[in-house]
């Protein structure tokens, strides 16, 4: 069907993209991880012609993820019960994902790879520097929204759900190693790729969600951020 105009496409255009964010969690996952790279790119002050490459390889992969989205629907349309074609052209469309995806973990290396050992990140004097009540406060608030969201559930339970405990004690260790490590070392690195890899594998199982994985990770951040501030206090 033809749109009636400019505005009624990017309407229509819009409504497609907020379907597929509601329905397909890869898309969230994809999304949340182009943020972050994209504040990674900012510290790591890439060139443009670097930029470029990344945005391209972002777009990429949503741009597939949209695709894959489109033709799970149209098969869904025309076949109401399992067939082999149906099942094929799904597999394959997923295929074109998993190709995008891989492509963008190899581009992402050549990218960042030379930039994140020239990294240098005062975090010791960041720490001494940032009041402990700051931390202390928004330790506070994050607990707050856990129990408030948890108090809403029936029945109450500490174990599951939010937050993910797992990645909760994966960013603690993370930061705790972040704090103590040389910087510009390959040391930091490979922390955060741990931290990375422990909440992907929660989202992955269907264990967590993902809001319920940033919340755990930011609860193991601000506890080990506040006890170092304590112990510099002390100290």
């Amino acid at each position: 069907m033809r749109s009636p105009n400019l505005i009624a496409s990017f309407t229509y255009a819009l409504q497609g993209f907020f379907f597929a964010l509601r329905r397909e969690r890869n898309l969230r996952i994809h999304i949340a991880l182009a943020v972050l790279t994209s504040l990674l790119g900012a510290v790591c002050n890439l060139t443009r012609i670097e930029w470029v490459a990344l945005v391209a390889t972002v777009t990429l992969v949503l741009m597939a993820e949209l695709f894959n989205t489109a033709v799970e629907a149209t098969v869904n349309l025309y076949t109401g019960s399992y067939h082999p074609v149906a099942r094929t052209a799904k597999n394959v469309a997923a295929a074109a994902v998993l190709v995008a995806a891989a492509g963008a973990v190899v581009i992402g290396y050549l990218i960042f790879f030379p930039h994140l050992f020239a990294i240098e990140l005062p975090l010791d004097s960041w720490v001494r520097r940032l009041p402990a009540h700051v931390t202390s406060l928004a330790l506070v608030v994050v607990t707050l929204l856990v129990f408030w969201w948890k108090a809403g559930r029936r029945p109450f339970r500490l174990q599951g759900g939010m937050p993910s405990w797992h990645t909760a004690v994966a960013a603690a260790l993370g930061t705790a190693i972040l704090l103590t490590s040389r910087p510009g070392g390959a040391v930091p690195i490979l922390a955060v790729l741990l931290v990375l890899l422990v909440a992907e594998s929660r989202l992955e199982a269907g264990i967590h969600t993902l809001p319920e994985v940033l919340t755990g990770a930011l609860l193991g951040f601000l506890v080990t951020l506040l006890l170092f501030q304590l112990t510099a206090a002390a100290a």
